[in-house]
């Protein structure tokens, strides 16, 4: 039935045959609808990324890939350099603490830190 291709036969023109029609269809849109359109998209795909953004990252993120290197601080997404001390604390009870320290580029120390017990 299927040659050496294994293609099946195509059905002679007549009841069963498919049968499909192109015609070029021209659409003017003035410049101003057209941006008002993009401008909204940009606006809701920004809004959608976001909103995956949040869900998926933590407030506070640690990635340690070797115990003698600086680990990476990611605090809301964004990389936090010049690291001077990490302190964490946690127990299963519920309680724990972390204070992270950092220099800005005057060097000046900031930090953040957040304690928890019960």
């Amino acid at each position: 039935m299927f040659g050496k291709n294994r293609t099946a036969p195509v059905p002679a023109h007549g009841k069963r045959s498919l049968s499909i029609k192109t015609e070029k269809v021209s659409v003017s849109i003035s410049d101003e609808v057209l941006d008002s359109i993009v401008d909204q998209l940009e606006a809701r795909m920004l809004k959608r990324s976001k909103g995956k953004q949040n869900a998926k990252q933590p407030h506070v993120r640690i990635e340690l890939d070797d115990i003698a290197g600086t680990p990476k601080v990611f605090i809301d997404g964004v990389l936090h350099e010049n690291v001077q001390r990490i302190d964490l604390s946690w127990n299963k009870f519920g309680e724990g603490c972390y204070q992270i320290e950092m220099i800005d580029d005057q060097h000046k120390p900031y930090g953040i830190g957040q304690c928890k017990s019960k």
